[in-house]
């Protein structure tokens, strides 16, 4: 069972052309930074009393972070 499902999935990601697959990277990257500094920050505003300053510098910094993890990614495709 297990070796067809690997099978199936080394079938779909032949047909996947690089590019593609590194648009869809990125967009993982960045949706998980922002999401990820949105959780960050919710939580600090549950826990340090702080609303809605936590929220907003979560966010802020899951910005920052996938602007950041974009450019390393962008250096290392040059």
């Amino acid at each position: 069972m297990r070796h067809g499902r690997q099978r199936a999935l080394l079938k779909v990601s032949e047909k996947i052309p690089p590019e593609l697959a590194l648009i869809l990277g990125v967009g993982w990257w960045l949706a998980f930074w922002i999401v990820g500094g949105v959780f960050l920050g919710r939580w600090a505003d549950s826990h340090f009393d702080i609303r809605p300053w936590g929220l907003v510098g979560g966010t802020l910094l899951g910005i920052a972070g996938s602007v950041y993890s974009f450019y390393r990614l962008a250096k290392q495709s040059e």
